[in-house]
Parts: structure tokens; sequence; C-alpha cells
């Protein structure tokens, strides 16, 4: 088809000249292309004028079938001239297909009958073996090295045979005889390679020995070796196991054992089979030792060594251990560190050093320098050797001469005059900053890199070996050399930032002062002149506006030509055509410069391409989930415009069903540019249900069964079922008479604890597009502890709805029903100040106490609204976040307190509100303030508030330095300390230093209190905290230890000094 293509181009191009037709036989004319250039084409026989011009009626193939040609447009009904079969014959050598093309002219009547002749071009597709045993047929294409689509040759044929004999031969089989036989595909001109292999028989080994000097027992090096008689000579497996046995040797701290390839003799004469012997040269156990650094553990170096079980500690092993070490030094500051490695034999000291990599006999007078790289075994090929006196090792020794740490003295600028030199030496120390390795206290010793080393030293590495803190070094300290090549090519982007364009920046040699360990870093600057954009135009749009694009622009006439921001304004400018649906928008930018290069005129040219609406929709991975479902959650339907920003937030819709663990959304052939096109949303789902059966026996709870039962997707639609059902019964009562009399007095029913929960979840709405979800929640619960026994049921109906990741808002709807019973006796509140074995109140069960007592009911109505302008809700460094919560109560009857005889009532608005700004402030600090406030609105005269709605205040999340929830009111009745009120106001500030990726400091004030009543608010109040911080940062917000301090405490209401907080997640 490409032939027929190009033939029919050539013709109605025009493209016509003329072409030498030669008579063949009985007038006829003959052109043949040789694979040359076409105009070389050149007839073998005086031209056929009499045949020039004459009409071709017909033209027919030979040699090929009709179809690998296609048809030969615009050649039938036109004249025969030479250009015509010249063109013909070029186009047909252009598809590669044949290997060689030939056109006959033959006369007919009415006028001339073209015959092409072709002689194809076989390819080999495939390529598969028969007869193989000894190697496979992957090991066979690696051997004959096959390519696919390489053309069927005789040389390649033969070239393949020799390859595949030559690796049989070195395998053990030189008898092996290779045949190729080749079979036609379904894809024209293209064959499949069978390789018919006779492998004849190998050449055996006939015994295997061993020599040198052993040290271990030879059945154990027998079968590490792997090798018996009657085995095939396959020399690269007897290598294999040449290497097998040296490894085995270096696990056995014999470092420097070599173990060659083996050595093969006849064995007889008739040449079938040989004997094979290993000749092994373990040398002596091996220590590895670091001498001469001061500044670096020779734990950390190592490390930096990197040698491990696959280490085979030649010559070029060692010497790129030293190149790495050297380059250790260097980025720690030592420019002039130098490293050098030897082998010495000598005794180890007694008792061994405490610390790893270390040994003083390796440094000791006496000894002896040793050459484990010289000849293997001096007594050849003998028997096998009685070792050596054990006593003596080997010493590897890394011998470290750090050299002076030299610290910058100051930076000296050549050429610069657009800046203030002390400007571009904060940019050259930041850069400098960033790349002092300061690895943290907490990071361990990488485990295991020299664990199979034995006496390398690993066996001795304490509990936690820590890489060099460098805490006190900073970029005056340091001079890294790397460090600053690249700070030269930061300051030069710089230059070019601010439009110079054609500066360049180069690190000369530097200075050094070796008597006052200093050295001077040198920088040539050639600045150039600055260009400013003298102007900014559009051109080629259509669809958006001038103006609306100019929106999108980061620079504007009169700014130094910035070739960041300039990209910048062209990907803004694309991505503002791809909101609306132009995918295939194109910008480029023309830049137009005035002759001094001062000036620049700066053009982005649109291509707009069409707007992309959806042609269709395809949906995949959805068995169990109804089509209409994931189409109605969608933010596009079929005929829409189709943008990115659809294709994300269908995608959150789609995820936000809870039904699907991964969702995509995207075009069909992105690369293809149409006006419409179909839109491929593949979804995997969750496995539709879940089951979860316990049972067993605790202190705490006595006999205990739970089941859990989840359907995600009922019907298809996404309805999700979730039931949760806990049963126990006390069993044991550790000595607690007071409480085991109480329990004995209630009924079998409210003996049995239970806790049953039950939701039913429909995060989808018709006609909503996902945007709003309701669910249904049941819950009853009974619960008997030492201090009160509880029944709590209620039953609720939400709606939530989350409108992209800024905006969330949910309302819920219900009834909450409590039966609270107060049990006999007095228990204080558990804390660690009272005697071990006290039978004390937790603080959960203190805050569950927080409900009135007896029978209430309330209707609740709790609704929320949040804004995140955050740029990671997990752990957010700039941006904004607002919350706002309220909730309404209202009890069906009074209450009634059987403690005081009285009763009461809630009618009340509960509300809550909080702000938090987030602000980078450079190096990774990050700055952090936050306001929050709540007060309770009674709604009717004699309405009061009950314990379990108070604001409570202390705790990581209000003031830190004050125990959870402990902060009394500062209008506290009597004077006597009592937590929890209708109004509260918290003030926090955190500022949060970085140490690595992983760790994290915080320095942070709180200021707050609470208040009974709205009217005795007074600033007076406000109690302060002040505390530190740790944080470890996780992929769901950082880890928090903080201790406050409590400022100004209050003694006569026990306040404490401070208090230790833990809390996990964003501030």
């Amino acid at each position: 088809m490409a032939a027929s293509f190009l033939l029919s181009t050539l013709v109605a191009a025009g493209f016509l000249a003329k072409a030498v037709v030669s008579p063949v036989g009985d007038r006829s004319a003959q052109a043949v292309a040789p694979p040359a250039n076409p105009e070389a084409m050149q007839a073998v026989a005086p031209p056929a004028e009499d045949l020039l011009g004459r009409t071709i009626v017909e033209v027919a193939i030979e040699g090929a079938e009709p179809e690998e040609v296609g048809p030969i447009e615009g050649v039938e009904g036109a004249p025969l001239t030479r250009g015509l079969v010249r063109e013909l014959i070029a186009a047909l050598w252009a598809t590669d297909l044949f290997r060689d093309v030939g056109v006959h002219a033959l006369p007919v009547a009415g006028g001339v009958r073209l015959v092409v002749r072709l002689d194809v071009r076989r390819r080999i597709r495939a390529f598969e073996a028969e007869g193989n045993d000894r190697l496979d047929d992957d090991e066979l294409r690696r051997a004959a090295g096959f390519v696919p689509d390489a053309e069927e040759r005789p040389d390649l044929l033969d070239e393949m045979r020799g390859r595949i004999e030559a690796a049989y031969a070195v395998r053990g089989f030189p008898n092996a005889v290779v045949e190729f036989r080749s079979e036609e595909t379904a894809e024209s001109g293209r064959v499949t390679l069978i390789a018919e292999i006779a492998e004849g028989e190998p050449i055996r080994i006939a015994s295997v020995r061993l020599a040198g000097v052993l040290v271990f027992p030879e059945p154990l090096l027998y079968d590490v070796l792997d090798v018996e008689a009657g085995d095939p000579w396959d020399q690269p497996e007897l290598d294999e196991a040449a290497e097998r046995l040296a490894a085995f040797y270096r696990r056995e701290d014999y470092l420097l054992a070599w173990v060659p390839p083996p050595v093969a003799t006849p064995h007889g004469e008739t040449g079938a089979a040989v004997d094979v012997a290993f000749a092994i040269d373990p040398g002596l156990p091996v220590r590895i030792v670091f001498g001469g650094n001061e500044h670096v553990s020779s734990a950390d170096l190592a490390v930096i060594a990197a040698f491990d079980d696959q280490s085979v500690f030649d010559r070029a092993e060692l010497d790129e251990a030293v190149e790495r070490l050297v380059a250790a030094y260097h980025q720690l500051g030592f420019p002039g560190a130098r490293v050098t490695w030897d082998v010495v034999e000598g005794v180890p000291a007694e008792p061994a050093p405490a610390g790893p990599f270390s040994d003083p006999g390796a440094w000791a007078v006496g000894v002896r320098a040793a050459d484990p790289f010289g000849p293997v075994c001096e007594g050849g090929l003998g028997d096998a050797a009685e070792p050596a006196p054990p006593s003596p090792v080997w010493f590897l020794r890394f011998r470290v001469d750090e050299g002076a740490r030299l610290g910058v003295s100051r930076i000296e600028w050549v050429g610069v005059t657009a800046y203030d030199p002390e400007d571009l030496d904060d940019m050259v120390f930041e850069n400098l900053e960033a790349a002092i390795e300061r690895p943290s206290v907490f990071q361990p010793l990488p485990p295991g890199e020299l664990g199979g080393l034995g006496l390398s030293g690993e066996d001795r590495l304490p509990a936690a070996a820590f890489p060099a803190f460098l805490l006190e070094w900073g970029p005056e300290d340091v001079y890294l050399e790397r460090a600053y090549r690249d700070a030269a090519v930061r300051v030069e982007e710089r230059y070019r930032s601010d439009g110079y364009l054609d500066a360049r920046v180069t690190p000369l040699g530097p200075l050094t002062d070796p008597e006052a360990g200093t050295i001077r870093p040198r920088f040539e600057v050639a600045e150039g002149v600055q260009s400013i954009l003298a102007g900014i135009g559009i051109a080629g749009e259509e669809a958006l506006g001038e103006e609306e694009l100019r929106d999108a622009f980061l620079v504007e006439a009169g700014d130094a030509v910035n070739e960041r921001l300039v990209e910048e304004t062209r990907q803004a400018i694309i991505d503002l055509y791809g909101e609306h649906g132009y995918l295939f928008a194109q910008v480029e930018r023309e830049v137009e410069f005035f002759e001094d290069r001062t000036r620049v005129a700066l053009t982005f040219a649109v291509t707009e391409g069409p707007q992309v609406r959806v042609k269709s929709i395809e949906i995949s991975g959805h068995s169990d989930t109804e089509t209409s479902l994931v189409l109605g959650t969608l933010a596009f339907a079929e005929g829409d415009v189709f943008t990115p920003d659809a294709a994300q937030e269908s995608e959150r819709r789609l995820l936000r069903m809870g039904i699907f663990q991964s969702a995509t959304v995207a075009m069909v052939a992105p690369d293809v540019v149409e006006p419409e096109k179909t839109i491929a949303v593949q979804v995997r789902e969750y496995l539709p249900q879940s089951l979860e059966l316990r049972a067993g026996f605790s202190t705490a709870e006595g006999a205990r069964a739970s089941l859990a039962y989840g359907y995600r997707n009922l019907f298809g639609y996404a309805i999700g079922f979730h039931l949760r059902l806990k049963i126990n019964y006390q069993l044991f009562f550790l000595g607690n008479d007071t409480f085991e009399a109480e329990f004995r007095k209630l009924s079998l029913q409210d003996q049995l604890e239970r806790l049953l929960v039950a939701s039913l979840a429909v995060p989808y709405l018709p006609g909503l597009g996902g945007l709003l979800a309701t669910q249904l929640d049941l819950a009853n619960e009974r619960d008997d502890e030492p201090f009160f026994g509880i029944d709590r049921s209620s039953a609720f109906l939400g709606l939530s709805s989350a409108w992209r990741t800024l905006l969330s808002y949910s309302l819920r709807v219900g009834v909450e029903y409590n039966d609270v019973a107060r049990f006999q006796g007095d228990y204080p509140l558990c804390s660690s100040e009272l005697p071990a074995g006290t039978v004390c109140m937790s603080p959960a069960d203190a805050r569950r106490l927080r409900t009135p007592q007896g029978v209430s009911t309330f209707s609740v109505v709790r609704g929320a609204f949040t804004v995140d302008w955050r740029d990671d809700p997990f752990n957010p460094t700039r941006g904004l976040y607002f919350a706002a919560d309220a909730e309404w109560v209202r009890s069906f009857e009074p209450v009634f307190d059987a403690g005081t005889g009285t009763t009461s009532f809630s009618n009340l608005i509960k509300a809550t509100f909080q702000l938090t700004g987030y602000a980078p402030l450079g190096a990774g600090l990050v700055l952090i303030l936050s306001a929050r406030y709540g007060q309770v609105f009674q709604l009717q005269d004699g309405s009061r508030t009950f314990p379990d709605r108070y604001f409570y205040l202390g705790g990581s999340d209000t003031l830190r330095g004050f125990p959870q929830e402990s902060l009394s009111v500062a209008d506290a009745p009597a004077g006597l300390p009592s937590a929890g009120g209708d109004v509260f106001l918290v003030l926090r500030s955190e500022l949060r230093l970085p140490l690595g990726d992983t760790f994290g400091v915080a320095f942070f004030s709180d200021i707050g209190n609470v208040w009974r009543e709205f009217a005795n608010i007074d600033p007076g109040d406000l109690r302060y905290t002040v505390g530190l911080g740790f944080l470890i940062n996780t992929p769901i917000g950082p880890l928090s230890f903080d201790y406050g301090f409590n400022i100004l405490r209050r003694e006569d209401w026990g306040e404490s000094i401070g208090a230790l907080h833990f809390s996990i997640g964003s501030f």
C-alpha cells in the first residue's frame, strides 16, 4: 500500500520525466532498478523509441502477490515515458519489501503492457528451535544474535549457524550440528526461522579435584561446587562453580580468596572426557580496618565503601571503594583528602577492640606486607595442602589522610556590576547549605551491608551506629567543590531570570592559604546586556479574547526577560485553553531582539485546534456496578465540552462513593487531533462484601464475641450497608465487691453489655452527579462500668457534600436517648499519683458520665461547613483553612437528676469557628497561626447546658501545657476549679523547623481560656503556655510529641508545671 500511495502521488503531481526503455526479445522493453539512487538507473539495451508515448493498457505483477504491492494507481491509461518507469521503480524500491525490481514493456493491441517483476525480500519474524536440550530457545536466540525482521540471507544464516555451534562447543558439545529451515507466516514476506539441532554426544567430566590450601573439609567444598563426574564439560557452568566456591570463602571471612577458572586435561585417548581441577588460594582471614580518620567514624566509612555479600574484593573493586571514600570526604569539605589501601599480615589485638572496623594490630610494628593477588597455589595443581597456623590474619587497610578542612575566607567575584556581591554570596551559601549532608541522629546504619563478612567487623557494630552528625558545619566552614560549581549555575540562572540572557558564570581556581586553613573561591562573570520586554503580543487567538488571555500572563512590558516566567506564561495559556476544552492548543513563543539586544518583542503564537467534545463514553471494570450510576456520577455527559478539570472531578466523585479502589478518566487516542473524542472511564472495584467474626475472654470485658458485616454496593448503586454487633458478659471483678454487688442487682438484659451499630449509606443521589450523599445511622449500647451503667440509643439521618477539594458541608438530624445510673462508691480519677492497684475512673469514663444522669431524650441537628485552601491537607505548608460547625440540641422532656432531686432541660445552639493560616518562611520553616472561638446560645429561659455539651480546654488540640480537658473555667463558682464552660477562645502559634526530610522540631505558644458565662469574659483571664515539640513526618500528617509549659500556673487549683502531648495530623 505504501508503494501504491507513493506511485499515485508521484503520477498525480506530474513528476514524469524521460525514462530509458529498451527492447527485450520480440518488441519488448525492460528497465531494471539497481539498489543505488534512481538517477543511476540505466537501460541495458538501446531504447525502443517506438514504444515510448504509447498508452499503458495493463500493469501485471510477477514474483509477488498483488496484495503485497497494492493497486498501482495513475499508471494505466498514461503514456509510457522513461520518467514514469523510473518513478515506478523508485517507488517500489523505497518500500524495502523487494530484493530486486524490474519493469518490462510489451506491445499489445491498443498500447503497451507493463510487467513488473519482483523478488520479494524475506525477513525473519521469529526464531524457534527443534532438538535442543542443553540450551533453551532464549539462550539460542542470544547465541545466534537473532534480531527480529532481519533479512533472510545465506551469509546471515551461516553466521548464526557458526555462533550457535560455538555456543554448544563451550557447553561441552563440540559435535553439535545446526541446520535451518524457514516457514511462511500469515504476514507476507515474513518467515519463522527454525533451527534443527543435533546436539551429539558431549564431552563429559571424568573426575573433579581440588588443589591448594583448602582450609575447610573437602566434602563441604564439593557440595558448594555442585559439579560431579559424568556432567557435561560446560565451561560457563564450571566458571560459575568457581565463583560459587570463592563466594563461600568470602562469606567465611576469607575476603581475598581467589578461585580461578578450572583447568581441564584430556582423560584417555578418545577425547570424550576430561579431568577438571579447581585451584584454591584462600589466603588468610581478613579484617577490614580504617586508620587516620578523625572526623568520620570507621563504621561510616565502611558504609561508604559499600562492600556487601556480592563484592569480589579484586583490585578494581577496592580502587572503586577508594574513589567513593575520597568523594565522600570531598563532599564533607576536605578537598585534600587522600585514601590508599594495602594488605598486611599480622596478629589481631587482644582483647578485641570495642569499635568496628578498627584494630591496633593492623598498624603494629612487625606486620608484613602481603600480596593476595599474586600467583595462585605456588605448588601448582598438586594435592590439597595443609592449612597454615590459624593465628595470623590479613588486614585490608584503608589509610585515610583527611587533610585540612578548609574554611571559606570570602568569595571573590570578577566582573560583577549588576548585583551586590554579598547578595550573590548569600545565593552561594544557600546552595551550600542544601548540599551539606546532615544525616539525622535518628538514622541508623543500613542493616546487612556487611552482614556476611564476619570478621570484617559488623558483628561488633553497636545497636545504632550513626553517620557523622555535622550540625556545627555551616557553609562558611566547609569548602565543597561540587557545590560551588553547582552554585555557579544557580547564579547564572539568577542573571538570566533578570534579563541578562547572555550571562556566563565561570568558576576560577580557588586560592588557598594553608597556614590560615582557608580557601577563597573565585568566580568570573560575563554579564552581557540586560534585555527588557518592549511589548507582548498574541497572535492566532479566536475562541478566547485577548483580555482573558492576558490575565494569564506572568510577565508584562517593561519587565526584564525572564525565561522561566515566559515559559510558565506559555504553559498558562495552554492550560487556559484546556479549561475551555481546547486540548490540542499549541502556543509558541516568538522572540525578536532589537539591534542592541536591550529590548525584546515577545509574541505568543496560538494554534487553537478544535474544541473537544465528548463523542461517547466507554466504561470498563464495573462488573458489580450499574452503568447508569457511573455515567450519572461523571462531571460531563455526551456532547459536553471535555476538560482536564472535568476528568479530575469525575475521578474524585467516583472514588468518593467508596466502591472503587481506583478510577481513571482519559481520552481514547489522546494524540490524535479530533473535535470529538471517546472518553474511557476505567474503574477497579472493591470486593463487595466483608465479614469478620471474633470471640474470646478478657479481664476487662469477660466473655466477648463480635460480628462485623459490610456490603459496599447493594443493587449496583453504591448503597452501602454496615452492621457491627459486639456482646460481652462480665466475669471478672478483680476484688471490687461493690461493683460486683451492683452488677448482680441488674437484670440479665442489663448485665449483657452490647454495642449494635447499623448504617445505610447512599453516596449517590440521582440527578446530583454524586455531589450529595446521605446516610442513616442507628446505634444501641449498654455498658457496665464499676462506676455506672449506661443505656444509649441514637438515630441520625445525614446529608453531606464536597465541592471539589475546596468546600464541604454536612447536615445531620437525629434523636439521642440516654439512661445513666450511677453505682454506689466514690472513685478517684486515674492518675500517676495514685497507688498501684487503686480502682479509679479513667478519663474516658469520666467524659461519659457528663451525660445527664437518669433518663434523657434529645433532638439534635448538626451542621458543619469547611473551606480548605491549603496546599496539602495532611502536611500543609501554605494556605488557609476555615471551619464552622453548629449543633441545635433540645430535650423532649425535662431531665430529672436523682442525685439532686431537680429537673432541667436544654434548648440551645452550640457553635464553633476556626481559622488557621500556614505561611512558608523559606529554608523549610513554616509559621502556623490559628484562632478558635466557641459559644453556647440558650434559646429559651431556664435552658441550661449539660456537661456533655460544654467546651473543654487542655490538650494537644487546644491549650498545650494543660492535661486533656483539665483547664478550669475562669469564672469558676466559689473560686473552686471546675472544667467545662459555654464560651472559649484559643489563639495558637507554631514555628516548624525541618531536620531533614523525616524529622522536625516546633516551637509553640498557646493562649486562651474558657468561661461559664459570656458576660464574664475578660482578656485578663487568658492563660498562656509555651513549649517545644518533636515532629516525625508521615503520609497522613506529622506525628507530634509536644511538651507545653504552663506559665503563671495556679498552684491553689493543683495545676502542674506542664504536660506532654501526642497527636497526629495537621495543626
